[in-house]
């Protein structure tokens, strides 16, 4: 099940019309990887908000929204 996570990292990924592949490197990390954190069939490894954050230039309100859709879905079982 996609997380809010994972779809706030693809409306990012999309928006800045960056292919999987591409924000994977970004991110030091095969696509298929990115694709089961985007899909929400692997736990969003806990450096992953700041990858985002440092990769693209995010708002205060973006950078926040991240962090929070990242910490829910810590709770998640």
């Amino acid at each position: 099940m996609i997380t809010e996570f994972g779809k706030l990292l693809r409306i990012i990924r999309i928006n800045t019309g960056d292919s999987a592949r591409t924000m994977a490197e970004k991110f030091g990390m095969s696509p298929s990887y990115l694709s089961t954190i985007e899909n929400g069939k692997r736990n969003i490894p806990p450096e992953m908000e700041e990858l985002v954050i440092r990769a693209y230039d995010l708002s205060e309100h973006d950078k926040e929204k991240l962090r929070k859709t990242g910490r829910l879905a810590a709770l998640e079982p």
